[in-house]
């Protein structure tokens, strides 16, 4: 009925609705393709830091990472290839920061979620669970006809996954903090208070005065994580040597 031209046949493995069937090796292809492409997206988003980091990271946090997201649900054992992203985040971080080293510590302090301390930029290893939560909330689509009995199911499975991931994220966020220094560790559990990362989740629009500077979103940064600023004098107006802990209650200089 149809001509061959119009049919390519494979053993091998095809593209699907943004992921993959296939063996392994077509699966990893695939998915070493799509880390290259986040690592030059990653890249482009690097050389928007350097003029606009409160954008840059709008854009990682809200737009990247949830391709990333999606690749790790959809693609078994997606992580195992994801070391060379991880890569490219880190200098990231340093561009978007304005730091010569993010140390291991910073980095998982970094990736927990922004109500915690973090800025909600997860490592491979936390989107590692993303896959068996996906099979497990489509499992009433194999067992179910009844669209509503699927409705209801998924709707017990994703307070189960939600329930689950409380533990373990308190777990996380106890072992990260425990690597902390004492001054950073106090700072996390006062930004991790009600409200006090709000600013984080906003969008970055001129309009609504929600965008802020270079200068200004970095130096939010440093006040979070306890860094020291660029550029600071050696002593305040009123002769003191210059902090950021005396600039805040200085009533000359500050």
């Amino acid at each position: 009925m149809f001509p061959e031209e119009c049919f390519t046949i494979g053993t091998a493995g095809n593209n699907l609705l943004g992921g993959v069937i296939g063996n392994a090796e077509y699966r990893e292809e695939f998915v070493r393709k799509k880390v290259d492409e986040f690592v030059a997206q990653l890249h482009q988003l690097s050389e928007v830091a350097a003029i606009d980091p409160h954008c840059a990271y709008a854009g990682l946090a809200i737009g990247l990472v949830a391709r990333w997201r999606f690749i790790a649900r959809v693609v078994p054992g997606a992580m195992d290839f994801f070391e060379k992203l991880e890569e490219s985040v880190v200098q990231f971080l340093q561009g978007l920061t304005n730091r010569p080293v993010i140390t291991q510590e910073e980095r998982g302090l970094l990736s927990l979620p922004v109500r915690h301390g973090g800025l909600a930029i997860p490592t491979p290893e936390d989107l590692r669970i993303e896959n068996g939560n996906s099979r497990w909330i489509c499992e009433p689509f194999t067992e179910v006809v009844e669209p509503v009995a699927i409705r209801e199911a998924q709707k017990f499975i994703a307070t189960r996954i939600k329930a689950r991931a409380v533990p373990a994220l308190k777990e996380k966020v106890e072992s990260v903090s425990s690597d902390l220094p004492e001054n950073q560790r106090k700072l996390t559990e006062l930004v991790a208070e009600p409200g006090a990362s709000a600013w984080l989740n906003a969008r970055p629009i001129t309009l609504h005065d929600t965008h802020l500077t270079k200068e200004e979103f970095r130096d939010a940064l440093c006040l979070r994580y306890g860094w020291q600023p660029e550029s600071l004098p050696a002593r305040c107006a009123c002769g003191t040597r210059f902090s950021t802990n005396h600039i805040l209650s200085c009533p000359t200089g500050g």
